[in-house]
């Protein structure tokens, strides 16, 4: 009888030994991995827009831009732009160009969402805001009192609010369309009121 109950304690004891053991030499489960944040290049974003127009004043511009993802519903960034003008009836050509900061909000992520509509590609409506610098020829402006007359080229400041669709094409990708709308008030803007603007991003 002493023999089993001290085979007994023999067996109950490695058990324990067994299993703290076990324990000790158990290697601690990784923690688990923090989730990577996107460095800087990882955040930007390329693009622009081209348009043209055809008749008595015939234009083309070119507008590439860079921008800058500083949260996933704001983009900052600005467009480099060159716009070729002609006026045939006046027999003028000119350059004109210059830089547009601008900003961006994303206003609803995803209209398709918001109606309960089934879609791949994620449309999303936006608001923008722009304060554009752009160089001219004072003769673009013939009829006006131009103050600096010691130039053949004047500089103007603009500032431009509006919105309009962004549609993705995955990841950064994507088109959008903007209605904006320049409220400066500036006689020497080449341009009426709203200025449309198609372009691209990637």
């Amino acid at each position: 009888m002493k023999k089993k109950l001290f085979i007994l304690v023999i067996v109950f004891c490695g058990v324990i030994f067994s299993s703290y053991g076990q324990d000790f030499i158990k290697e601690d489960t990784p923690p688990a991995q923090e989730k990577q944040k996107p460095n800087w290049k990882d955040r930007l974003i390329y693009g622009g827009n081209l348009w043209f127009s055809f008749g008595t004043i015939r234009s083309v511009d070119i507008s590439p831009m860079i921008g800058y993802i500083i949260k996933p519903r704001v983009i900052a960034g600005t467009y480099l732009f060159y716009n070729y003008y002609e006026n045939m009836y006046y027999n003028f050509s000119t350059d004109l160009y210059g830089f547009r900061p601008y900003i961006q909000v994303t206003l609803i992520k995803d209209i398709n969402e918001a109606l309960n509509t089934l879609s791949s590609n994620e449309t999303s409506i936006v608001l923008q805001g722009e304060t554009e610098f752009m160089s001219l020829n004072k003769n673009l402006f013939s009829s006006y009192p131009i103050f600096v007359t010691d130039a053949n080229r004047i500089w103007i400041n603009s500032i431009f609010v509006g919105g309009g669709i962004r549609q993705t094409a995955g990841g950064k990708s994507g088109m959008y369309l903007l209605l904006m709308w320049n409220i400066s008030n500036n006689l020497y803007y080449p341009y009426g009121n709203p200025i449309i603007r198609f372009g691209f991003n990637f």
